[in-house]
């Protein structure tokens, strides 16, 4: 494991690849607790948590974890996360298939079409697409919220779609973005950005 802070005042332990540096986590299993700020920026930047399987943020804050054009984070066991914000830009790179839990923080994609497919539920997690993306969770079945969250689709021509006859009620989409209903042989949810 791998503690980050948990005080309210103190700043998360920042894991940062840029340039195309590379930090080697591996020997890192099981989870990351407290406030982490995980992020790789930059063609050959590469940061390797390829043993983590969760992160979760103990702390006041969210955690975050990041990719931008051309970094890398090698997570292919990474199933859990819980209060974290997860961003994937242009050519960054991050393992998301194999994520089946996630609750809390948001979800975030830009210039990039990143694989939710094995989320079944969301609980209080923000969604947002811009600049062309296609975020889907084609076997989403519940989205809940407690709390205040931001379903968000930017871009001249916007879509939100959620899937017929699942049990859904998030807050109501702003901005001028259309609520739109798909057939029923199109499971899950998705969002573009055009």
């Amino acid at each position: 494991s791998l503690p980050g802070p948990s005080d309210y005042y103190v700043n998360p332990l920042a894991i940062q690849a840029d340039n195309g540096g590379q930090i080697d986590l591996s020997g890192v299993t099981g989870s990351i607790t407290g406030r982490m700020g995980i992020s790789a920026t930059g063609t050959g930047s590469r940061i390797d948590f390829s043993n983590l399987s969760a992160i979760t943020s103990t702390s006041y804050w969210n955690s975050s974890l990041s990719v931008a054009n051309g970094g890398t984070v090698v997570a292919p066991l990474l199933a859990t996360l819980s209060r974290v914000d997860l961003s994937t830009s242009d050519t960054g790179t991050l393992n998301t298939a194999q994520i089946t839990s996630f609750s809390g923080g948001s979800i975030s994609a830009s210039s990039t079409n990143p694989d939710y497919s094995g989320l079944s539920t969301l609980e209080n997690v923000s969604l947002y697409a811009w600049n062309g993306t296609q975020l889907a969770f084609p076997n989403l079945t519940s989205y809940t919220t407690t709390y205040g969250t931001t379903i968000q689709a930017y871009g001249t021509a916007t879509r939100w779609q959620p899937e017929q006859d699942r049990p859904f009620n998030p807050q109501q989409p702003g901005g001028g973005n259309k609520l739109l209903r798909q057939p029923a042989l199109h499971p899950g949810l998705q969002w573009w950005s055009d």
